[in-house]
């Protein structure tokens, strides 16, 4: 369970591979003696391979002063009242891997986290841009093969209501899989928060697990994240999303202008393909386009205070302008 630290991708990311993958979790963590343990983490590098890294920490954990809990991750406790430690030891390692409790808890990618803890790429598709007979397709193979996977819902302004529905906006679940049961295509997920919220769609039980039907989960979930090399061997032909009219009457910027001057603007759009990986612009480069994304996805990264390493903080999908 997540506690009071903004960490729900890598817990998300731990219960994914534990769940899929056990025999990593016992190979990642290492107890050495005298309380010390041993983690490898795995770090992307340029050439898209990855180098273990290893991490040594003590099984000290913080807690609360008032009843000794632990305040950032714990599990449920058993009959005896006893919790897994495990999951506590690998957030301490994982968070002095990366700097600190304070860096760790600002939000990351669980895409990226996921390849940290396996040391395999993660294809992250985008709901929006695929096909959904392809998607079954992909999340059918990953319940069948067992590889781990998170899936991620829409935000406020994308999908207004979610609260009300038992849903967090931006919020990281676990995927469990995926049947069909009497003509019904159904996706189990699990929520990691401690305290799971409940609405008209989301009626979790005491441990988050809560089923959606697969036309809520196509309505309210924006991203799927699924790890494994094998993964990347589907083919996914494009499936645009919107269309440029559609986008721009949705723009609240361009609302002032009148319905025929946006028709117009929308016909003088010139399509263009920005390779993966591809920066459109940084900061403090002149303006030269308004951009809409039509199919994709565009990622916005600032560089992190006295260093090289850019954090990545915000993601545009099909519709978005800038």
């Amino acid at each position: 369970r997540q506690g009071f630290i903004g960490d729900c991708y890598l817990l998300c990311a731990f219960s994914a591979v534990a769940r899929s993958r056990p025999q990593l979790v016992e190979a990642m963590l290492r107890p050495t003696g005298e309380g010390i343990y041993e983690t490898t983490f795995y770090r992307r590098m340029g050439d898209g391979k990855f180098q273990p890294e290893t991490v040594r920490v003590d099984g000290k954990v913080p807690v609360a002063a008032k009843d000794g809990r632990p305040i950032y991750v714990r599990t449920s406790p058993d009959a005896q009242g006893r919790m897994e430690t495990w999951p506590m030891i690998a957030e301490k390692a994982y968070a002095a891997w990366k700097g600190g409790y304070h860096i760790m808890g600002e939000g990351g990618a669980v895409e990226d986290t996921l390849e940290e803890l396996t040391g395999k790429p993660t294809r992250m598709l985008y709901i929006s841009e695929h096909h959904p007979e392809v998607l079954w397709k992909m999340l059918a193979l990953a319940t069948r093969e067992k590889w781990p996977a998170t899936v991620c819902t829409w935000g406020r302004v994308e999908r207004p209501g979610l609260d009300e529905l038992g849903m967090h906006p931006n919020h990281i679940h676990i995927f469990l899989g995926v049947h069909a049961l009497r003509g019904r295509r159904i996706v189990w997920l699990r929520d990691p928060f401690d305290k799971p919220t409940c609405g008209k769609l989301n009626l979790p039980d005491p441990d988050g697990v809560f089923t959606l039907s697969w036309e809520n989960f196509l309505a309210y979930f924006a991203e799927i994240h699924i790890n494994g090399r094998q993964i990347f061997e589907i083919p996914s032909p494009p499936h645009p999303s919107t269309t440029i009219m559609l986008a721009l009457e949705r723009c609240y910027v361009l609302h002032a202008l009148e319905l025929k001057l946006r028709r117009t603007m929308a016909r003088d759009f010139q399509r263009v393909r920005i390779p993966a990986d591809e920066y459109i612009f940084t900061a403090g480069s002149p303006p030269d386009f308004y951009y809409l994304i039509q199919s994709g996805a565009a990622g916005v990264e600032v560089r992190v205070k006295g260093s090289a390493r850019k954090r990545r903080v915000g993601v545009l999908n099909a519709g978005d302008q800038f």
